[in-house]
């Protein structure tokens, strides 16, 4: 990433940030002096993805078993790179973010699975790189307590539709997010897909940046694709070899069974 300079940079470590699933998001939010912590919602009952098979049996998978399913260099498309773990470890700014709809906070949470409100048991995540430094794509499994990975998929449904748009400050920047869901990848035991468009204030280098995020469950497992444009609010879908072949990674391992090419 040394080739990209200024005001990108610094939107190219937020976005792997968030693609990595660690460190500090759009989750990490207070309202004035209180903290807005967010609580499971469960209200909103799920909406199933018709299987495109019969799902394996369920066990849980372990940090090694998350690990060894997680989908390589070879998964991407040709000509993407993964990126040292040295990209996830900063993101810019140093003071609390402020978002002026404290709730939107969970908006974020499946882009950012391992600081989501409901915490996943183990995960394991890769990001890669675009030719042209132009994109960037990640992938992530989470495997949760029982029954967790869906709720966590309806507590972001449920408050999608009141965030369609909010603002988030820090170190007095702010920054305008645009939310909405968008039709899924029919995989897996349920799915969702969702679109963050990032504005950064006037005078910025950038127009902005778009994230879009691929979710699929399988059992008690959630794995995630994520895009994030990095030459403007332009959403695009993560591609769907990658998400095919990460479910049929996970797939195999909760039915413990040998991984597929990936």
């Amino acid at each position: 990433m040394s080739g990209i300079p200024g005001f990108r940079s610094a939107a190219v470590l937020s976005a792997v940030l968030l693609l990595a699933g660690c460190g500090a998001g759009i989750g990490d939010v207070v309202d004035g002096a209180a903290a807005a912590k967010p609580t499971p919602s469960g209200s909103a009952a799920p909406t199933p993805a018709p299987s495109d098979d019969s799902s394996p049996a369920r066990r849980y998978l372990t940090s090694d078993q998350l690990d060894e399913a997680l989908v390589g260099e070879d998964g991407f498309p040709a000509g993407w790179q993964t990126l040292p773990a040295t990209d996830t470890t900063t993101m810019p700014g140093k003071g609390p973010i402020v978002i002026d709809k404290p709730e939107c906070a969970k908006a974020s949470e499946l882009l950012n699975l391992g600081n989501a409100g409901i915490p996943p048991m183990g995960t394991a995540a890769i990001v890669a790189m675009s030719p042209r430094d132009r994109a960037l794509s990640g992938v992530t499994v989470a495997a949760f307590g029982a029954g967790d990975a869906g709720r966590l998929i309806d507590r972001v449904r449920e408050v999608v539709p009141r965030c369609a748009t909010f603002s988030s400050t820090r170190d007095g920047k702010t920054f305008t997010q645009e939310t909405t869901s968008v039709p899924p990848l029919r995989l897996g035991d349920e799915a969702y897909a969702m679109v963050v468009v990032t504005r950064p204030p006037a005078g910025s280098a950038t127009s902005g940046w778009a994230h879009t995020a691929a979710v699929v469950r399988v059992g008690d497992v959630l794995i995630e694709t994520t895009y994030v444009n990095l030459d403007g609010p332009s959403p695009e879908m993560p591609d769907e070899d990658l998400l095919r072949r990460q479910v049929d990674r996970v797939k195999a391992a909760l039915a413990g069974k040998p991984l597929p090419p990936g």
